[in-house]
């Protein structure tokens, strides 16, 4: 919701007062030539108030038509002035709903709630990414984790395996959890979004692909990296940043998975929402198992 801003009412009360003087002074020029013109003084008390008000009526619609086109000068005026002084408009302030704010001149106001704040909604894969920070840029800027939990995680893996391989490398702890390949919920899935066998040979090459990467580490850095499968009822892609930031995708059974919503939710300003979703993760991670074997350093996550 926009909050007028004090140029913004300056200048109305300037058009209204430009309207209000217009009216006064053409309802006494009409009133007063009416009155000479046709001799209005011999008429009675209620014939005279009766003409004045149908004179009243013809200045309002006269005060329009001369208005205006003084109105369309008057902007052109403020936007010529406006441009002559390299003024643009103003980014947009975000005040939480009920805060008592004052706002400078010239700035537009948007009123928020909090319980938007903290949440960001992607109506497809292509709105996710075209999202700042991108999705490449947050994976980017793990410090601790990057834990993800999804089907077959085959197009994290293969678009930014190379991200994922450096942050390996820096000590940040990477965690996959997918389904099983081998799992009868990979049946049931398929079924759901018509993808028949591809599903089971999608997880089985981001699992080759994930593995291939493990095997390719130093000895130092291959505890970095923890493969897991479980074989559960997949309900969404979960990608969890320093357990502080976490992308969700949720799946739209029937469309296009790149159509498919999701939220970035950051835990600072949702704790309660980022909770439940972390929850989820922990409950499919402590029902899961670990894949290809070898040993895996431990962390807080």
């Amino acid at each position: 919701m926009f909050r007028p801003t004090l140029s913004s009412t300056r200048n109305y009360a300037l058009d209204k007062a430009v309207d209000v003087a217009l009216y006064l002074i053409i309802d006494a020029l009409s009133f007063y030539f009416s009155y000479h013109t046709f001799s209005l003084s011999s008429l009675p008390p209620d014939s005279l108030l009766l003409v004045f008000a149908v004179v009243g009526v013809i200045a309002l619609i006269l005060t329009f038509m001369v208005a205006a086109p003084i109105h369309k000068k008057i902007e052109e005026r403020r936007s010529s002035e406006a441009s002559k002084s390299g003024e643009t408009r103003a980014s947009p302030r975000y005040v939480e709903s009920g805060t008592a704010i004052i706002p400078k001149s010239g700035e537009p106001l948007i009123v928020t709630s909090s319980l938007l704040a903290g949440l960001e909604f992607f109506p497809s894969r292509e709105a996710l990414n075209a999202a700042k920070p991108s999705f490449n840029d947050l994976l980017k800027s793990a410090k601790k984790s990057i834990d993800v939990l999804a089907i077959s995680a085959e197009s994290i893996i293969i678009t930014y395996g190379d991200t994922v391989r450096q942050l390996i490398d820096d000590g940040v702890h990477v965690r996959f959890i997918v389904l099983n390949p081998e799992s009868p919920q990979v049946e049931a899935y398929a079924k759901a979004v018509h993808r028949g066998e591809e599903t089971k040979t999608r997880i089985a090459t981001a699992l080759s692909t994930i593995t291939k990467m493990k095997d390719d580490l130093t000895d130092l850095n291959r505890g970095y990296l923890d493969i897991r499968t479980h074989d559960l009822v997949p309900l969404h892609t979960v990608v969890v940043i320093d357990e502080a930031v976490m992308n969700v995708e949720f799946y739209v059974y029937g469309v296009s998975s790149h159509s498919w919503i999701s939220v970035r939710i950051y835990e600072k300003q949702q704790p309660e929402l980022f909770s439940r979703f972390w929850k989820e993760f922990r409950f499919v991670h402590d029902r899961s198992k670990t894949y290809g074997g070898g040993t895996v350093k431990s962390y807080s996550g």
